[in-house]
């Protein structure tokens, strides 16, 4: 699963770092839009991203009906 590739710590949560790197490796490369993200993604607000929240974030980017929900920037900042 692509969690376990981004938790390159492998403690079961992704950091706003190791988020930020991920983000990196698609080519974003702007720090500001993926802690922007990362905030919108941890939604009990512990500065970690649980298994749940990274799933919830995901279903949401490929199921979701509302295009202003911040998932729609899960792979990062897509041109229409």
């Amino acid at each position: 699963m692509i969690f376990d590739a981004i938790d390159t710590n492998n403690d079961g949560g992704i950091a706003a770092s190791e988020f930020a790197t991920y983000f990196t490796s698609l080519g974003v490369n702007d720090a500001a839009f993926a802690t922007e993200v990362f905030k919108a993604m941890d939604a009990n607000g512990d500065g970690e991203l649980s298994r749940e929240e990274f799933a919830e974030f995901g279903t949401q980017f490929f199921l979701g009906q509302d295009a202003s929900h911040p998932s729609r920037h899960f792979f990062g900042p897509l041109v229409a």
